[in-house]
C-alpha cells in the first residue's frame, strides 16, 4: 500500500468529537497541509435538539482549550460550592464532592449547543449526508452516501457515534450492547412556580454542578442547570433504574411517560413530582432508551495500518454515568490532530494513536460501567453502597469543617 502523506481528510459525524478534532488541526502548524471535509447527517445544525449541558472535567478542557475561538464558550462555566451532590430519594445530602483534582475531576459545565455551534465555525461540513459505507483502495479511500454520493480522500475519520457505520467495517469485532437500563431525560423551564413548587431541587442546583440522587429499587435521578437555545434558563434532568430488556416494547410517548411516571413514584415526593411533571413534549428526543456501551476486547481491535480510523463514541461508545464520553473525544481528538503534525510521516504516529485511543476509551468504558452498576444497584448491594457514601460523606464533612 502507497501509504503517501494523506491530503484530504474526510471526517463522518459532525458531532462534538469529529468537530473538535478539525478545529484542532485547523489551528496546529500543519493547517495548511490538510483539507478536512465533514459529512453530518442531520439536515441541519438546529436539526435536533441539542440544549443540554455537558460536564467538561480537566483533561477534556485541556485537549479543546487551544482552540481560540471557543474561548467565549469556556469562559462560560460557572464556579460553584461543589462539583456534585449525592442524596438519596428524598433529598437529603449524603456526600458533597468538591472540585477534584486530576485529569477527571470535573472544570465545569459547558452548554452542549453553545459548544457545538463555536466548534463548526468555519469548518466545512456538509449537512444531511448520511453515511452508508466505505470502499479502501491502495491509496485512497472512498466515502458513499444514501443519496448516491461518493466522495474521495486519503484518510476517513469515523466520527459518527455510538451505532457508528464506520466501526462496524473497520472493527466488526467492536459490538454494541444494549444493558438493563432504561433511561430517559426531560427539560423543564425554571419559572417562578417551579421554585415555588421544587424548593429543595433548585436551592441544590445553585450549590453544585450535578445533583445525584439514588433511590429505592435501583432508580436513580440526576438534574443540572442549562439554558435553551432561546435563552430560558432551565433544568436538564435524567431519570434511570434497572429493565427488563423487551425488543416488543411500546414507543408510543404517551405510554413511555406513564411508565416513567410510575416508576418516579420510587424517588421522595418532590423529585418524582418534578418528573411526573414534565409533560412529554419537553422530552429530550429519543431520550427514553437502553443503556449503551461498547464490549472491550482483548488487545487492539484495530488490526492493521488503514486510511480508515476512529474517533469517540464511534469506537468506545460508554454510559453517560462518569461523564467521560465527550471529554474522552475530546482527548482523542488532541490526540489523533497531533498525530498527524507528523506530516511526513503521520501512518506510524497513526498506529500509535489507535493504540492509545482504545487503550483509553476501553478503560473509560469499564469506569462508566461500573458507575452504572453502582447507581442502579439493588438489594444488599445497595445496602452496602448506601453504607460507603454515608461513611465518605461524614469524613469528607469533616475534612471540610477542620480544614476547609
Amino acid at each position: 500500500m502507497d501509504m503517501g502523506r494523506p491530503g484530504t481528510i474526510l471526517v463522518i459525524g459532525g458531532g462534538l468529537g469529529g468537530l473538535a478534532f478539525a478545529q484542532i488541526l485547523r489551528h496546529s502548524p500543519v493547517a495548511d497541509t490538510y483539507k478536512v471535509r465533514i459529512f453530518e447527517r442531520d439536515a441541519t445544525p438546529t436539526h435536533r435538539g441539542q440544549g443540554y449541558m455537558i460536564a467538561i472535567n480537566n483533561a477534556g478542557f485541556s485537549s479543546i482549550s487551544t482552540i481560540p475561538h471557543i474561548a467565549s464558550v469556556l469562559n462560560e462555566i460557572k464556579s460553584k460550592d461543589y462539583m456534585a451532590n449525592l442524596l438519596d430519594g428524598d433529598l437529603n445530602i449524603r456526600m458533597q464532592l468538591k472540585h477534584a483534582p486530576g485529569a477527571h475531576g470535573i472544570a465545569g459545565l459547558v452548554n452542549r449547543w453553545k459548544l457545538r455551534t463555536a466548534l463548526a465555525e468555519g469548518l466545512e461540513i456538509e449537512w444531511g449526508k448520511r453515511f452508508v459505507r466505505y470502499e479502501e483502495f491502495e491509496t485512497y479511500v472512498v466515502a458513499h452516501f444514501d443519496d448516491g454520493s461518493e466522495v474521495r480522500g486519503d484518510l476517513l475519520i469515523g466520527a459518527d457515534g455510538a451505532k457508528s457505520r464506520v466501526r462496524e467495517q473497520r472493527c466488526p469485532a467492536l459490538q454494541l450492547r444494549q444493558m438493563p437500563v432504561l433511561n430517559t431525560a426531560g427539560s423543564v423551564a425554571v419559572t417562578p412556580s417551579v421554585r415555588e413548587r421544587f424548593p429543595t431541587i433548585v436551592q441544590l442546583t445553585e450549590k453544585a454542578h450535578v445533583n445525584r440522587a439514588l433511590a429505592a429499587g435501583g432508580h436513580s435521578a440526576m438534574w443540572m442547570e442549562f439554558e435553551s437555545q432561546d435563552g430560558t434558563p432551565c433544568l436538564l434532568w435524567a431519570f434511570s433504574f434497572p429493565a427488563t430488556i423487551n425488543s416488543d416494547e411500546s414507543k408510543d410517548p404517551l405510554e413511555l411517560k406513564q411508565a416513567i411516571d410510575s416508576h418516579a413514584t420510587h424517588l421522595g415526593k418532590e423529585l418524582a413530582s418534578f418528573i411526573q411533571g414534565t409533560p412529554v413534549d419537553d422530552y429530550i428526543v429519543e431520550a427514553t432508551h437502553y443503556l449503551r456501551a461498547v464490549v472491550p476486547v482483548e488487545g487492539n481491535p484495530m488490526g492493521r495500518t488503514s486510511r480508515v480510523t476512529l474517533l469517540g463514541d464511534a469506537a468506545h461508545a460508554m454510559t453517560t454515568h462518569k461523564g467521560l464520553g465527550a471529554n474522552t473525544a475530546f482527548a482523542d481528538s488532541a490526540d489523533l490532530a497531533q498525530a498527524l503534525t507528523h506530516v511526513e510521516a503521520p501512518w506510524p504516529a497513526l498506529a500509535e494513536y489507535e493504540e492509545k485511543m482504545i487503550k483509553r476509551g476501553f478503560e473509560a468504558i469499564k469506569q462508566s460501567n461500573q458507575g452504572s452498576d453502582t447507581k442502579h444497584a439493588v438489594g444488599v448491594k445497595s445496602v452496602l453502597r448506601n453504607l460507603v457514601i454515608r461513611v465518605l460523606g461524614w469524613l469528607l464533612w469533616t475534612k471540610h469543617a477542620l480544614f476547609g
